[in-house]
């Protein structure tokens, strides 16, 4: 690919990631609304929150939490088990507790689709570009040969002859989920989800029995949630953060990973770095701008972008001309 071309599908991958963060953010806050009506409404019945759950609230909150477990799939089965394993709904208290709880597993599980599409979009883009450039090749190399465009065998068995390995965008289709195992940055994106989701769920549930024993404002419990889910005031930059890094970083890796993955399919023997120079960028970006290094080395957070979390760096493939700025 061109440079053109690899800068034009890097925008169009960082542009996808721009807006899946954007919808996260989304999520985010209705998530911290949707426990702020719950918890407003708990308040608003003016009951003692250490007097029993009634029995209809209870088989109410093991029902939602029955069905939601029954239709997830094993990563979101394995957080509901440990969130929810040896919860106790006796008191009004334990049931906020858990109504709350479950927003945020399903908070969990809209985060785990969307990593999921984002990260299967990355590697299929790659080699779309990689198929379309490809094809004009052929059909030109066709068109000055024989007057004509390829037929679909002569079309095939070029592409099987320039490239090895299969190509074409139906099979690289079939075997997405397989290529993001094998792109992403290698940490464990369940893992990760379940962790920061239990974490929420602490912080909720320490809110929760600070609005049972201080009996706090409703406007402070808020601006609580807030701060804990988006992080709306100079203290920090709340859950949505974390969330926002894993999929910026995840997206960066897949995508590294992916034009390593196309550069050897089409024999490139060198890559260079390109950083984004400004305010913001670190030290270790601006060394590694326009540094090229071998295909064969490639490693992405060691000599190729991402470097770090929220890393905004490019790679372009390079020729024998740019062997001169090689280091090794």
């Amino acid at each position: 690919m061109s440079q053109k071309e690899l800068t034009e599908l890097a925008n169009q991958i960082y542009g996808g990631s721009d807006k899946r963060v954007k919808e996260l953010q989304s999520m985010y806050h209705a998530t911290q609304i949707q426990i702020e009506g719950i918890i407003s409404e708990f308040v608003s019945d003016d009951d003692n929150w250490n007097l029993p759950a009634p029995k209809r609230l209870k088989e109410q909150l093991l029902s939602e939490l029955m069905t939601m477990y029954r239709e997830a799939d094993s990563g979101d089965q394995a957080l509901i088990a440990v969130a929810m394993t040896g919860r106790s709904i006796a008191t009004i208290n334990e049931a906020v507790k858990v109504s709350t709880g479950i927003a945020l597993l399903s908070l969990a599980h809209q985060r785990r689709l969307q990593l999921a599409d984002t990260l299967q979009e990355i590697p299929q883009q790659v080699r779309t570009v990689g198929y379309r450039k490809a094809t004009k090749k052929i059909n030109r190399y066709f068109n000055r040969l024989n007057g004509r465009p390829p037929t679909t065998t002569e079309h095939e068995y070029e592409l099987a002859r320039r490239i090895p390995g299969k190509y074409h965008r139906v099979l690289a289709q079939k075997s997405v989920s397989k290529m993001v195992q094998k792109f992403g940055s290698g940490i464990d994106t369940d893992e990760a989800i379940n962790r920061n989701t239990v974490a929420m769920m602490n912080k909720v549930n320490q809110l929760v029995d600070k609005i049972n024993i201080n009996h706090i404002k409703p406007q402070e419990y808020s601006r609580e949630l807030a701060n804990m889910f988006t992080g709306s005031d100079s203290t920090g930059r709340g859950a949505v953060y974390n969330a926002e890094r894993l999929l910026r970083t995840e997206s960066a890796y897949t995508f590294a990973n992916a034009l390593k993955d196309d550069f050897k399919r089409r024999k490139v023997k060198y890559f260079t770095n390109v950083s984004v120079l400004g305010s913001h960028t670190c030290k270790f970006c601006e060394r590694m701008d326009g540094k090229t290094f071998k295909v064969s080395d490639m490693q992405p957070g060691v000599n190729c972008a991402p470097f770090h979390p929220n890393c905004q760096c490019d790679i372009v493939e390079s020729t024998k001309e740019d062997i001169e700025s090689m280091e090794f």
